[in-house]
């Protein structure tokens, strides 16, 4: 868990100074469209946005320059829309940083920090052990004093991959709270999106389910046309075989596992099939 090290009264108006000014540029932007007069204001206010941030926690930093990456290989009519959209995000992330720490998510005495690789095991446990949860939660016989009933539990069917992001994000997030679902990245030659993605840890979770109209061949494909472009440092594959397509868990898995010494990144795939129909 990220620390904000300096005191919450000095920062905040150091932070609502620099959304301030973001959004000046924004309405500059917005109004006359001169990409080539503001892109130098921009990579200024990124950079001197990223230098606060830094002093703050270098994760906040990291993640501020990874929502704020500005893909430049654009035509200047789509640039425009490109830096308008890059801008947009980067204050929205101010915003939700402000708004964190008056809620006290950064308080030092309010959490101890997890070391990067007890983060790494613990995601791995949840989801190597999604289907316990699902067991717990929806299967198990419920008290007779409680006011869950199992035929409500019953009505509670897992559709799509939506769903299952729903489920992990509600399981991933009360240990670290930083947590977001659906952050979009820019991979070079077009936007991807991580499904869930842990902001301190630079971990993000590609969600998939396969479906009835589904083949192996299909699942390979989506998975590869995204999972590997990933600018994140650790890259957990999570199929939910709700149509149970994959026959060899084992060799799936293997196909997909990377390692940074030969990869730009770690990457692992987990694989969960429904105990029932």
């Amino acid at each position: 868990m990220s620390k904000i090290i300096q005191d919450k009264s000095e920062i905040t108006p150091i932070i609502n100074n620099q959304i301030s000014d973001g959004e000046n540029l924004l309405r500059e932007l917005r109004s006359q469209k001169l990409i080539n007069a503001l892109e130098l204001d921009w990579e200024l206010w990124r950079m001197k946005t990223a230098k606060i941030l830094e002093s703050i926690d270098s994760s906040h930093a990291h993640s501020f320059l990874m929502v704020s990456e500005l893909n430049k290989s654009f035509a200047v009519k789509q640039k425009v829309i490109e830096l308008e959209r890059v801008l947009t995000n980067a204050i929205e992330f101010l915003k939700r940083l402000i708004t964190d720490m008056e809620n006290g998510l950064y308080d030092i005495q309010q959490f101890k920090v997890i070391e990067q690789s007890v983060a790494l095991e613990v995601v791995r446990r949840i989801l190597n052990n999604f289907y316990k949860h699902l067991e717990s939660m929806y299967q198990s016989t419920v008290h007779g004093n409680g006011t869950i009933k199992k035929e409500d539990l019953d009505l509670i069917k897992i559709g799509n991959e939506y769903d299952i992001q729903r489920i992990l994000y509600a399981l991933i997030r009360p240990i670290f709270p930083e947590t977001r679902m659906e952050v979009t990245e820019d991979a070079g030659y077009r936007s991807i999106r991580s499904d869930i993605f842990l902001d301190e840890y630079n971990i993000a979770i590609e969600v998939k389910c396969t479906r009835t109209s589904m083949t192996i061949r299909n699942l390979t494909e989506e998975l590869g046309a995204d999972a590997f472009h990933y600018k994140s440092e650790y890259l957990f594959i999570f199929v939910y075989d709700k149509e149970k397509i994959i026959l060899n868990i084992d060799a799936f898995k293997k196909a997909y596992k990377r390692d940074k010494k030969t990869f730009d990144k770690d990457v692992e795939a987990f694989v969960v099939q429904p105990i029932t129909l």
